[in-house]
């Protein structure tokens, strides 16, 4: 009976998580519902010391919870208390995920079954943008107008023969088939990439299916045109490099043409992409970084220049060691781009830097806490070789360098969810997913 009791416990963990990581990209609502599942599952099955013994001497789980206790003290200072709640309310997964894979555990069958799934989510979810592009093309929408908005007349100049019904599949018109931003869908695809090299490496499923999924993924990525990934290919380049020397058995001659060739791919699709050519190159040619003060700014990489000039500018108005309170961050810049009477199309004062964005509003302890949360697994798995983990966590720094990536829901799930999903060690004998 006892045995039965287990095994009920484990599919119930492994549904739920399952449940989760397939509606990430497309709904957080029914992905926290499955984190509800968990969570009473866990609290039914007891086993309360054996629990507390495991999460309080687990760093990782401290980091989490200290993190997001210090939000919570972050509210006593804040000048807007309700959105200073809802800021803690959203980080709730840094104590409940933690906790609950910490101490339930999963196999190495059931991480790889997460993982797998996820790359599958995904694809999936390319399809039905894919799907919404063609549909939206046939009912004449304007939808494409999300993509650039009051420029629209700058890309047109610089692209004179291009169709409209291109920006269908391109940035945000393409990724709205799914209702995300571009962002964390290249985020999601890329670390998809880099599961999919596990695979190859470990040889655990078809290298030609593998390849094909790769080769789809870098096209949807050349669509989706964030300048994000530009850095983030290279980044899993390298990575694959780093497996090559690190992995004797693979012919590294090989491997490397095969990389070559991704690259060469990706950036022959972004110089035919006229989204991509656009953003990533006519735009930033442009583009002139000097802010300048009683000024309103439409070009999107001026706009992240100056709010990254005003969030460093509000640094140092900031109180160094606590910050000025938790959800305060916008307020805060705000109040420094009216100072300098500088606006923008978007009406936006987010940094568009999770830690320019962490300093603000919880200070020097915030920032340590969070970084705590990022880099202190970087250890382990480089002393077991497990570079999956270290380059999702390179994703995570990157994504984070250029976005408020862990203040959005889209962002800390999959953050929280696959920190750990990868930290854990599997407690069967079967073969772990790692880079051995």
């Amino acid at each position: 009976m006892g045995f039965d009791r287990l095994n009920i416990h484990e599919k119930v963990l492994i549904g739920g998580l399952t449940l989760s990581i397939i509606a990430l990209p497309f709904s957080i609502s029914i992905c926290h519902i499955g984190l509800i599942v968990i969570a009473i599952n866990w609290v039914i099955e007891g086993n309360w010391f054996i629990k507390w013994k495991l999460a309080s001497q687990n760093y990782l789980v401290i980091f989490f919870a200290m993190y997001f206790c210090w939000l919570a003290v972050g509210v006593s200072y804040s000048d807007n208390i309700e959105n200073a709640w809802f800021n803690v309310e959203k980080k709730f997964s840094f104590v409940l995920v933690p906790i609950v894979l910490v101490t339930s555990g999963l196999s190495a069958k059931h991480k790889h079954m997460l993982l797998m799934t996820f790359i599958l989510t995904c694809f999936v979810g390319t399809l039905i943008c894919f799907g919404s592009a063609i549909h939206r093309i046939y009912y004449n929408s304007q939808l494409f107008t999300l993509n650039f908005g009051a420029i629209q007349p700058e890309l047109l100049l610089s692209n004179p023969l291009f169709s409209n019904n291109w920006q269908h599949f391109s940035y945000v018109a393409l990724a709205s088939g799914i209702g995300i931003h571009p962002t964390y869908l290249s985020i999601y695809l890329i670390f998809c990439i880099c599961l999919l090299i596990a695979q190859l490496i470990n040889k655990t499923l078809n290298k030609y299916l593998i390849i094909s999924m790769i080769t789809y993924f870098t096209i949807f990525l050349a669509l989706l045109s964030t300048k994000i990934v530009v850095l983030a290919i290279l980044l899993v380049c390298t990575a694959i490099i780093l497996m090559s020397l690190i992995n004797s058995s693979i012919m590294r001659a090989k491997k490397t043409i095969i990389t070559i060739s991704f690259v060469f791919l990706f950036m022959a699709l972004t110089a035919l992409n006229p989204i991509s050519l656009y953003r990533d190159f006519q735009e930033i040619n442009s583009t002139h970084l000097i802010v300048e003060k009683n000024a309103t700014y439409s070009n999107s990489t001026e706009i992240r220049f100056t709010l990254w000039w005003a969030g460093l500018k509000t640094v140092w108005t900031t109180n160094p060691i606590i910050g000025s309170g938790t959800g305060d961050t916008l307020l805060e810049i705000s109040e420094t781009l009216k100072t300098n009477n500088i606006s923008n199309i978007l009406n936006t004062s987010d940094p568009h830097n999770q830690f320019i964005y962490t300093y603000i509003s919880t200070g020097l302890i915030g920032l340590i806490l969070l970084l705590g949360c990022l880099l202190s697994p970087l250890r382990d798995a480089w002393r077991t070789k497990n570079l999956l983990h270290i380059v999702f966590i390179a994703l995570v720094l990157l994504a984070s360098s250029t976005e408020s990536f862990l203040e959005s829901q889209k962002g800390i799930m999959f953050f929280v969810l696959f920190q750990f999903i990868l930290y854990i060690n599997p407690w069967s004998s079967t073969k772990k997913l790692s880079i051995q």
